[in-house]
Parts: structure tokens; C-alpha cells; sequence
């Protein structure tokens, strides 16, 4: 470009100042490439990211603001990169470390993180942190080995790049059952994409590492399993009560659904001998601690009594949805622990609790109240740059917590919430439109990944779907649901499709933006 500078720099750190010589490598590249050529490449990555997946909804607010998260994801979460920490590439300007260090938090956020991109049909940021979990497999058997003393692998719970335990509050920072949580991402990378490969050669044998650390952490008693020590995040902050009765719901949940998991991908990886230990483990574990007022506990012996931000003890709703809203039982259950929570209020959540709370009530099929939430934390919870900031600084809410610590994992706890409002996908069923507000009558969607990798896109006009289109990744049978829904044509219930197969009604194709 005449009469005009081309500035090109990067950031590196190493510890024997290896970086130098790297970095300089990249600045000098940069410019030979020259600016015409990054622009292009630049283009044509964005381009192919947004052609992904797509939604177009009548609420333009939140439509922009699920479009604005799905840019952070990309900008902050590609394959061959280290994953997004707390901050992801962001930070306040002022000469300090960021809120937390910055550092890897697995209590919630990089879960919470990482829970959008399946169903947004971006599955190369997901594999950046999946990927380096699994890099970080001998950090991981070093810490279980030097702080539990036992074999097997678990990571720190809060941690620096390199897998080195940074410590924080212990009932978190050192949970043995966060690891769970991490490998449920892994499970469910499979369950929605079917790649059979990355599972056999990569994930399922981290799995099964960690899956020998949690039994040496358990001891039998009256014949089921039990953490010695167990507790429910951030429940009673740093405190002596924070040690719960064993097992917490929590630490119960991630257990039990680590067994699904391996039971699930034992089986389809031809292990039937192996899904059959875990399934005699999954008998050993007790059932999930519901209180007289049919409302999930904290622990054997201990309701939530106040408003808290960290919905731990209600994780089998969501995110693990091993408590599914299709039995009478189960939905009493839901019913009366979202009431509950309605009841204690918002007054101590930050912004990752109104996103949950979204999740909650789209498992509920409660379209408006999931709106609601969404709105409130776009609103109120959000700086006008779009990034969460852990509490209602516009004093808008009944949430009593106004800092303004950015984090990320809201934001896409939020944008998933928006998903599973268009789309509920688990064990082959797929549910079009469960929990739409009543306003939401024009809209589309394409390419949202469900379960077995089945790529859905529709049309819906005046209340109607005028167009449904299916695109299968691999074999599979699915029971497509559609309750109060109203489509211009038949559609079949149960529906067997093969690898490459496109099932379209109405058109051919979804017209998006």
C-alpha cells in the first residue's frame, strides 16, 4: 500500500528465551506475506467459519448477541492453539494480571466455555481444548500421583498453562471430580460427531486413565462408592462447612454420569466386557439426593437454604442431562428444583447463573422464561462491548453482586441457551423447537449438530415449518419430535438415515441470512 507502514508484532514467552528467535520468525513471515495476503486468508477463514452454522431469529437483540458470541469463539478457540482461558485473548489495559490470573479455571469455566460449539457446528474450537487436555495427559498423572497419591490421571482444577496446580479455594481448586466434568466434553464431542477414530486413539484411553483415578479415590461402604471428602463448588466459600456429607449431589452426578459415558463409548468402541465393569460400578453409586419437597440437595443431609450463583447441586438437568424431562418422576423432580431456585431469587447469582437458569428452563420447554433469563443477562449482566462482567452493574436486577470481573464462560453458556431453545438433541432423539417463546413465529436455523452428528436446519413461517432439512454424519436411527409444532407437509417419526444421507421437506434447501 503506497505512502502507508505495515506494523506486524506478536507476543512470546518461554522459559530458556526460545520465544525470540520464534517470534521474530513470525513478525518477518507476516511481512513477506504483506497485508493484501493476510487480509484474504483473514476473509476466507471468517467466511468459512460463519458458513458453519447459522440462525436468524425475530428478536434481532438476541439474535446479535448469539452472533457476537459465536465471534468470540472463534476468535479466541482454534484447533492447533492453546484453548481459551478465563479471559480468553482479552484483557483489561492496566498493567496487571487479570481477574484470577487468567489462568485455567475447571470448576465451571472452561466447561461452561466449551458448551456451545457442538450444537453450533464449530467443532475445530472445541477440539483446541480437547486436544490439549489430552497433551496434558503426563501433567495430569503427575498430579494425581504427588497431591492424591494414587495412580491414574486428573488435572488441577485451577491451573497454568503447562498443567502446574495454582492453587485457590481447596473445596474447588483441588476437586478429584472436576476431571469428570472434562471428560463428559469428550464423551459428548463423540456422541455428536460419531468420529470413531478420535475417540478410540485419543479419548477414550485418557477416559479410561481417569476413569482408574476416580476408583482409587473411592472407598465401599454398605456396599456403594463414596469420596471421603466430597463438596458442591463454591457452597459456604472457604469455610469448614464447605465439606459436605458424601456424597454431594454434585460429585454424585459427575460420577454417575462418568459411567454413562464410558458405559456408552466402551460399547461403541466393540468393548462389551468393559461397559459391563462400569455398569456394576454405576449400581454402586447412590441415587441423587431429592428432599421431601421433591427438590435436588446439596448433599445427603443438607438442602440449599439461600440464593447461590454455582447451580452445582442441579448439574444432572444441565449440563450432564442424565435427568431427562420425559418421566413423571423426573419432571417433578425439575419442576420443583427450578421452583425452588425461583424462590431463593437471583439475589447472589452473577451472569453464568442466568445462562444456567436459561438452560434450565429450556429443559423445561418454558420458551418465554428462558427468554426472560437471556434478556436480563444480555441486558444487565453484559458491558456495552457484549462481554459478561459477573454481575448486574446497571443495578437493574435483584442480583445484589455488581462487580465487573470479565470472564467468558457466560457468554457461551448464554449462546447455548439460545440452541437448545431452537433444538434439543440427546441419546437419538432430536426435539425441534422445544422451548420457544410464543413471540418467536418467523425464524430459521441451519446446520445445528445433534447427537450422532446429524446436521438440522429449518424454516418456520407464521408459527409454521415450511422447510426441515437433515444431513447425516454417519449411520444412525433418530426419533424426531415436534409436540404443539405445526409443519406444511409430513414428516416422519422415526426416521433411519445412512452416512451422506439429506432428508429435505418443503425445499431443498434453508434459506439463512
Amino acid at each position: 500500500m503506497d505512502g502507508s507502514t505495515l506494523i506486524a508484532y506478536t507476543v512470546g514467552i518461554s522459559e530458556d528465551k526460545s520465544f525470540l528467535q520464534e517470534s521474530r520468525k513470525k513478525v518477518l513471515d507476516a511481512i513477506a506475506t504483506g497485508y493484501e495476503n493476510a487480509i484474504c486468508k483473514h476473509k476466507a477463514w471468517w467466511s468459512n467459519y460463519w458458513s458453519k452454522s447459522d440462525i436468524v431469529l425475530p428478536d434481532k437483540f438476541i439474535e446479535r448477541q448469539y452472533n457476537f458470541n459465536a465471534y468470540l469463539l472463534g476468535s479466541c478457540s482454534r484447533k492447533g492453539k492453546f484453548p481459551m482461558p478465563l479471559q480468553g485473548v482479552w484483557t483489561a489495559d492496566n498493567n496487571g494480571l487479570p481477574p484470577w490470573k487468567g489462568d485455567y479455571h475447571h470448576d465451571l469455566n472452561t466447561q461452561m466455555s466449551y458448551t456451545s460449539y457442538l450444537k453450533a457446528n464449530r467443532l475445530d474450537a472445541g477440539e483446541s481444548f480437547i486436544d490439549y487436555l489430552l497433551d496434558m495427559s503426563e501433567a495430569g498423572r503427575k498430579f494425581s500421583s504427588e497431591f492424591y497419591g494414587v495412580e491414574g490421571l486428573c488435572l488441577p482444577s485451577v491451573m497454568d498453562i503447562q498443567g502446574n496446580s495454582l492453587g485457590g479455594w481447596c473445596q474447588y481448586s483441588l476437586s478429584p471430580t472436576n476431571q469428570l466434568w472434562l471428560c463428559d466434553i469428550m464423551a459428548r464431542h463423540y456422541f455428536f460427531t460419531g468420529d470413531k477414530q478420535y475417540l478410540e486413539n485419543r479419548m477414550y484411553p485418557y477416559m479410561s486413565e481417569v476413569g482408574g483415578f476416580m476408583m482409587n479415590m473411592l472407598i465401599e461402604k454398605d456396599g456403594n462408592y463414596m469420596l471421603e471428602l466430597s463438596t458442591s463448588p463454591e457452597i459456604h466459600d472457604n469455610t469448614l462447612k464447605a465439606w459436605l456429607t458424601p456424597n454431594t449431589n454434585y460429585d454424585l452426578a459427575l460420577m454417575r454420569a462418568f459411567c454413562v459415558d464410558m458405559i456408552k463409548t466402551s460399547n461403541a468402541l466393540g468393548k462389551a466386557d468393559i461397559a459391563k465393569v462400569w455398569e456394576s460400578r454405576l449400581s454402586k453409586f447412590h441415587n441423587l439426593a431429592v428432599n421431601a419437597d421433591n427438590v435436588l440437595m446439596l448433599c445427603p443431609d443438607e438442602s440449599l437454604r439461600e440464593s447461590h450463583r454455582h447451580h452445582a447441586h442441579c448439574m444432572p438437568i444441565y449440563p450432564l442431562r442424565t435427568m431427562k424431562y420425559d418421566t413423571n418422576e423426573n419432571k417433578k423432580i425439575i419442576d420443583s428444583t427450578i421452583a425452588d431456585l425461583e424462590k431463593l431469587t437471583i439475589k447472589n447469582w452473577v451472569g453464568y447463573s442466568l445462562g444456567w437458569m436459561a438452560q434450565f428452563y429450556a429443559v423445561q420447554c418454558d420458551g418465554d422464561k428462558a427468554l426472560k433469563m437471556l434478556d436480563d443477562f444480555f441486558r444487565y449482566f453484559c458491558t456495552d462491548n457484549g462481554f459478561h462482567s459477573n454481575g448486574d452493574y446497571r443495578h437493574k436486577t435483584k442480583s445484589l453482586l455488581k462487580c465487573r470481573l470479565f470472564t467468558l464462560e457466560a457468554n457461551f453458556v448464554a449462546m447455548d441457551a439460545v440452541q437448545e431453545m431452537l433444538v434439543f438433541s440427546e441419546d437419538n432423539v432430536i426435539k425441534l423447537l422445544p422451548a420457544i417463546p410464543k413471540t418467536w413465529l418467523d425464524l430459521s436455523f441451519k446446520n445445528l449438530r445433534c447427537y450422532g452428528g446429524v446436521l438440522v436446519s429449518l424454516k418456520v413461517a407464521s408459527g409454521v415449518i415450511t422447510q426441515l432439512k437433515l444431513v447425516a454424519a454417519c449411520d444412525i436411527e433418530i426419533k424426531l419430535l415436534s409436540d404443539n409444532i405445526k409443519f406444511a407437509f409430513d414428516v416422519q417419526g422415526d426416521i433411519a438415515l445412512r452416512k451422506g444421507d439429506i432428508l429435505s421437506y418443503g425445499t431443498s434447501e434453508v434459506n439463512g441470512k
